[in-house]
């Protein structure tokens, strides 16, 4: 969400989509619901969502993302991928990157693309939120449930959950839209929360005194992130290679001037400071970070 609100800084045309369970259609009609997708914050908004930024709401069938789950991490749906898609070993690895939550917002973003009829002179970005590597247990659940996995139940996954996704179950936020999401804020952050009412409604009628003030203190968080990085080491824990780093700030440079899109997951907020910090930081880098990973989901 943070991202959300940079990139529209920065690229002032640029859409800004969130993306939730459609078993839990929250943002889309007030619903509520169990669902699949784990690690998201669901059946409440944020207090963080700046929700008067958002331009769509987009819910994605929890069975979608399961189902491609098991296809791009078991053996034979790997083999589909190789053999049928032509990918190479690097691309099918590259799959593995996406969890259930991160698949989730690719679909998002292939949704999007088909509802704007968007072309290869359109980017589009997400963040993968979590790898596949948490989820092992989930695909044998999945194997358990349904079976052992051949190539023809990987023809039909990719057929069904990724290139039968339509346009269905979206919603672009007017202003009265926007209004009646960020309302239900109330209900989770006064009401059971105690946070105060009249930052509530500065949240909407305040832009300058609240989101923008946050956004006024990017400089001083860096800082204390990166301090707080370099006494850890956290920032080497993540392990991303330093030829990635690279190459992501580069994509950055290339962005300049392209109509770009994010959608996200709405995320649960971290409980600890350092957990906080390190989100903070990781999310100045994700509008390079995520759109690489995603063009080349959209060109299969």
């Amino acid at each position: 969400m943070s991202a959300g609100d940079l990139l529209k800084e920065r690229y002032p045309h640029l859409k800004l989509a969130v993306g939730e369970a459609l078993q839990c259609p929250t943002i889309l009609d007030n619903g509520f619901g169990g669902h699949r997708i784990e690690g998201i914050g669901d059946k409440h908004i944020p207090w963080i969502h700046n929700v008067k930024n958002t331009d769509m709401a987009i819910a994605i069938d929890d069975e979608d993302s399961q189902r491609l789950l098991r296809l791009f991490n078991t053996p034979e749906g790997q083999k589909y991928l190789k053999d049928e898609l032509g990918m190479s070993d690097e691309q099918v690895q590259k799959f593995t990157w996406m969890g259930i939550s991160g698949i989730a917002n690719v679909l998002c973003c292939i949704k999007f693309a088909k509802y704007y009829e968007l072309t290869e002179n359109d980017v589009v970005g997400t963040v993968l939120t979590d790898s596949a590597a948490m989820y092992g247990s989930r695909v044998e659940e999945l194997n358990e449930l349904h079976g052992a996995y051949n190539a023809h139940e990987a023809a039909l996954d990719h057929a069904v959950h990724m290139l039968g996704l339509k346009t269905d179950c979206m919603l672009e936020l007017t202003y009265t839209e926007r209004k009646r999401v960020h309302n239900l804020k109330y209900y989770t952050w006064v009401e059971q929360q105690q946070m105060d009412v009249e930052d509530l409604n500065a949240q909407w009628y305040d832009t300058k005194g609240t989101w923008d003030a946050v956004h006024a203190q990017a400089k001083e968080l860096d800082e204390l992130i990166n301090e707080f990085n370099e006494a850890t080491g956290l920032l080497k824990a993540t392990g991303l290679p330093e030829d990635l780093l690279c190459f992501l700030h580069s994509l950055d440079e290339k962005l300049t001037g392209k109509a770009v899109m994010a959608c996200s997951m709405a995320s649960k907020p971290y409980g600890v400071i350092g957990g906080q910090r390190r989100y903070l930081r990781i999310l100045h880098i994700v509008h390079i970070a995520t759109s690489f990973a995603l063009c080349f989901v959209l060109h299969l």
